[in-house]
């Protein structure tokens, strides 16, 4: 994904989905290509952070994702397994660059989300979500490497991200 605003309150979605689509649990978060200058967010009090961001996965999936707070349109960019997949969120397309794959989808709100899950969750019933421990091993990693990336660049070592 590339030119998104925001790495540090949305890297976290974009490897949920990779994840989800892959079957796959994050095993590794390379934040070397970070800029050090963490800079304050819209919400009062919480930090973002651009650059590049490299995210391994146990099945050699890949996701990297570059921001810039200055650039707000992007394209994504995806490799799963073999396939490297070309996203245009705003046309709902999703093609192989080759070309052999295309799908088609639309992204829908977390307004229009949040009741069905709900429903779902309420009945039993599987809600396609990840289990709290698959979700707990990917979110742990991914904030632990960004605390380490603050506390090595910013003045104030903190214990808690301040990010959304």
């Amino acid at each position: 994904f590339m030119g998104f605003g925001g790495l540090a309150c949305n890297a976290i979605h974009f490897i949920d989905f990779v994840s989800r689509w892959s079957g796959a649990l994050v095993t590794e978060i390379d934040v070397s290509g970070l800029r050090s200058d963490w800079y304050a967010s819209k919400r009062e009090g919480f930090y973002e952070i651009d650059g590049e961001m490299n995210v391994s996965f146990s099945d050699g999936s890949s996701l990297m994702m570059i921001t810039d707070r200055y650039e707000v349109n992007y394209m994504a960019n995806l490799k799963i397994k073999d396939d490297e997949w070309l996203i245009d969120e705003s046309k709902g397309l999703a093609c192989t660059s080759d070309g052999r794959q295309t799908r088609r989808g639309d992204v829908e709100y977390q307004s229009q989300l949040t009741a069905p899950l709900v429903e779902a969750i309420f009945a039993d019933n599987p809600c396609g979500l990840p289990t709290l421990a698959e979700s707990a091993q990917q979110h742990n990693l991914f904030l632990n490497t960004l605390l380490g990336h603050w506390n090595r660049n910013m003045p104030a070592r903190v214990s808690r991200l301040p990010i959304t």
